[in-house]
């Protein structure tokens, strides 16, 4: 007989970690599935050997969220300020604030000195989306205060007075909806300052958010260890309150009419209550109803995402170093937004490599001469976490973690022509090169080993949709997931009954703060739904 769970979670990612982890501190039981060897999902580090290196967010953001959550659940974890430098050539800035913009507006006017006007609108602009949306992370989420809704004290002087500004503000922000790129465009026709402000954004991220990243820039913090210390301490927290997760377990069939769900390896369960915290095509792939009306929501849920674009992925070399000292290390910064040159993105359109119908050309060279002017055009994410904690790689050494965006269609198009080793090899050669041409001069004679993470391999570690960083992109028309902060407590709906929805599917844009979010939304709901076991 197939044992019945309170809840089972799919996916042990942040956001089913915390549905999980809540749902168990409840009392209820729960069973987590993952299907990879490791829980975590986009969300961790990993070793190489005496290094430590983290495979997705470089940082954590707080966002009142994560470290209410972290106090609420009683994890103890050591935090270090995570600073964000933003660079071009031989110009730097540091970020240390969401509205003393000075040091930033004179910054860009080193590098587009012609745009003295435009910059300051811009930089006054990001302050006041950033005063906005300091509304909406001025306190520590409720949700994650256990008497936030019964300590008079907090309700009358920090909920309340919050809620109202919150409701005055909220319809303040619509108007920045508009793309970043479109968005900038009241200010300046030049395409090269628009693109090195927004070229390292996901696709058509709307304005509101990508304005209000310095917000977030002020807002990181590194856990000693690496960020893989988080996944650790929450399933460790789960399985002290008798939660039971399995890895390896890639979940192959729900029966909606039986409360079945069932892995790959045969073993089935019952489940109460269940939450999907993993990509959305694949779970309306696996749900199974003989019930007419479910049979239609399948259906229809499988059209509306058939051809549902996740938001962009991204090519990583991790890089080992010889490092006396830690010179190089410290030249780069713990987390830097390098762009290299100004030409931008926008006059390099992947449209180029394209034929009439859409469809790649097969032609090696003109792609891989596209790649290169791709890679030498974008904007390089840099992180060094051996700085944050010397113990994540060997004394005199340092580890690089260097990323930039690029398209998932056209790495598996790479890959289908059987070119996937000599554009691993490209990226490994171009991203040590181009960084020790213009930027860390010594970084190419100390880099002694180089791996590699590219779409295909988000796709393929994490099982995600498309290798997506951040759940579904916004330039699907119209939106495939909820984006509204006023309806967020939504986001965790699904068409199926007793089956739920948290991570970065669930709201966007997706980051470690709303995937804890949903996924405490979705814990409080099923919650609610069960009995106390």
């Amino acid at each position: 007989m197939n044992q019945t769970y309170d809840v089972v979670v799919v996916g042990a990612g942040m956001g089913g970690l915390t549905t999980a982890a809540y749902a168990a501190r409840a009392g209820r039981q729960v069973l987590l599935l993952e299907r990879g060897p490791e829980p975590g999902g986009l969300f961790g580090s990993f070793k190489s050997g005496p290094y430590t290196f983290d495979h997705g967010a470089r940082a954590v953001e707080n966002s009142g969220i994560m470290f209410p959550m972290f106090k609420q659940l009683g994890l103890k974890l050591d935090f270090v300020k995570s600073p964000v430098n933003i660079g071009s050539g031989k110009h730097f800035v540091p970020i240390t604030s969401d509205v003393e913009l000075e040091p930033y507006a004179q910054f860009l006017m080193k590098l587009f000195p012609q745009e003295e006007k435009a910059i300051r609108l811009i930089c006054k602009d990001i302050v006041k989306i950033s005063l906005q949306m300091r509304v909406l992370y001025g306190i520590e989420n409720p949700l994650f205060i256990d008497d936030a809704y019964t300590n008079m004290t907090y309700l009358t002087k920090t909920l309340l007075p919050w809620a109202l500004k919150f409701m005055v503000t909220m319809p303040r922000t619509q108007r920045y909806f508009t793309p970043i790129k479109e968005h900038l465009l009241q200010f300046t026709n030049n395409p090269s300052l628009i693109d090195f402000i927004s070229q390292h954004f996901f696709e058509e991220t709307p304005a509101i958010f990508a304005m209000s990243y310095f917000s977030l820039y002020t807002d990181y913090n590194y856990p000693k260890g690496g960020t893989g210390a988080v996944v650790k301490a929450m399933v460790k927290f789960f399985q002290d309150h008798q939660g039971e997760l399995k890895l390896k377990s890639e979940v192959t069939e729900i029966d909606l009419d039986q409360q079945l769900v069932t892995i790959k390896t045969g073993e089935s369960y019952r489940y109460k209550t269940l939450v999907w915290a993993g990509s959305p095509p694949m779970m309306h792939r696996v749900v199974k109803s003989n019930k007419p009306k479910l049979i239609k929501n399948q259906q229809l849920a499988i059209a509306k995402t058939k051809k549902g674009k996740g938001a962009d992925s991204v090519m990583t070399v991790f890089m080992k170093v010889k490092d006396p000292k830690r010179k190089l290390a410290k030249q780069a910064g713990m987390h830097t937004f390098f762009t290299p040159y100004l030409d931008g993105l926008t006059a390099h359109s992947i449209d180029l490599i394209k034929q009439k119908d859409g469809t790649f050309i097969a032609d090696k060279d003109k792609i891989f001469n596209w790649i290169k002017e791709w890679y030498r055009r974008n904007t390089y994410e840099i992180s060094v976490p051996v700085l944050r904690d010397p113990t994540l790689a060997p004394e005199d050494e340092s580890g690089f973690i260097v990323s930039l965006l690029l398209d998932y269609q056209l790495t598996k198009f790479i890959a289908d022509q059987g070119w996937y080793e000599d554009l691993k090899q490209l990226s490994n050669q171009y991203f040590v090169d181009i960084l020790d041409q213009t930027w860390i001069p010594g970084l190419k004679a100390g880099a002694y080993e180089m791996m590699h993470a590219s779409p295909l391999t988000m796709e393929k570690f994490a099982a995600v949709h498309e290798g997506s960083l951040s759940g579904w992109s916004f330039a699907n028309k119209p939106m495939l997931s909820e984006f509204l902060f006023t309806r967020v407590a939504k986001s965790i709906n699904t068409p199926y009954p007793n089956v739920f929805q948290a991570g970065q599917w669930a709201f966007a844009p997706a980051g470690l703060p709303t995937c804890a979010l949903t996924g405490k939304l979705a814990a409080d709901k099923v919650i609610k739904l069960t009995k106390e076991t």
